[in-house]
């Protein structure tokens, strides 16, 4: 599997920011929701209050979809 480059930071417009809980419930992950010029949705998260580790580039929604 190849891997894409990141999303420049610039090019996507922050649409909303939450948080919510892990899979085991032990810490709070906050996500951001952006679009781009194309309004293609794309999400990431930005923070993890407990241990874990996390990617933080910007995932296109149909990509999870």
């Amino acid at each position: 599997m190849t891997k894409k480059s990141a999303v420049p930071e610039a090019a996507i417009r922050i649409l909303n920011l939450r948080t919510c809980s892990t899979l085991s419930g032990r810490s709070t992950l906050t996500y951001q929701v952006g679009c781009n010029a194309e309004s293609e949705v794309y999400i990431r998260v930005t923070q993890n209050s407990g241990n874990g580790q996390f990617n933080s580039d910007w995932i296109p929604l149909a990509t999870i979809d």
